[in-house]
């Protein structure tokens, strides 16, 4: 025993030394506990900080409008595009028409006024659609070579990727979700296209 005692009463000198030792026992214990609280309240703080930071992303996209059911793309002029993109961090889509032009009109038709692709452009990107006969300009900085031409740039402008001809939808979407989610910066859309089939 710790603490001994004469003829069932405790002496003064070994009380006071029971006393020392139940105080120093539980300082131990406390310093001990104080430790693994520090730890676990550090801990605890850097899970509320990570939390906060991807509730603050969840928020962030919980407030980009919600599609309308008849969305239309929000075409731009170029100039428009270009300073958009550039302000919003948002990769510019360029789409090369021109009259009379029967695979214009049907990947407009088709893709272009589909409501759940006009909504991805829209919060995605920044669209411009360009007359090759009336921008002819345009025509040459960008060498198109016929129409329809869809053209992706980066934000600040320099070229991405572009397809010649008639798109089916599916294939619009799928590519807008490649320039949209920023994996051009990692692969090819050939590689983009196989990891979601795959």
């Amino acid at each position: 025993m710790f603490c001994q005692t004469r003829g069932g009463v405790e002496t003064t000198g070994p009380a006071i030394h029971c006393f020392m030792l139940v105080i120093v026992c539980a300082m131990f214990i406390f310093m001990k506990l104080y430790r693994a609280l520090s730890i676990l309240t550090v801990l605890l703080a850097l899970a509320l900080l990570f939390s906060s930071a991807s509730f603050g992303e969840t928020d962030k996209e919980d407030k980009e409008p919600a599609c309308e059911e008849n969305e239309k793309v929000k075409w731009l002029a170029y100039d428009e595009a270009m300073k958009k993109g550039d302000k919003e961090d948002k990769p510019i889509l360029l789409v090369f028409y021109q009259d009379h032009c029967r695979l214009c009109e049907v990947l407009d038709e088709e893709s272009f006024q589909r409501a759940d692709i006009a909504c991805y452009i829209n919060r995605k990107m920044a669209a411009s659609r360009i007359h090759i006969r009336k921008q002819p300009e345009l025509k040459r900085k960008y060498k198109v070579p016929g129409s329809p031409v869809v053209y992706f740039l980066k934000p600040s402008g320099g070229p991405i990727d572009y397809f010649v001809g008639y798109l089916k939808p599916e294939k619009v979407y799928s590519i807008l979700r490649y320039i949209g989610e920023r994996a051009y910066e990692d692969m090819s859309y050939e590689e983009y296209r196989e990891g979601k089939e795959g």
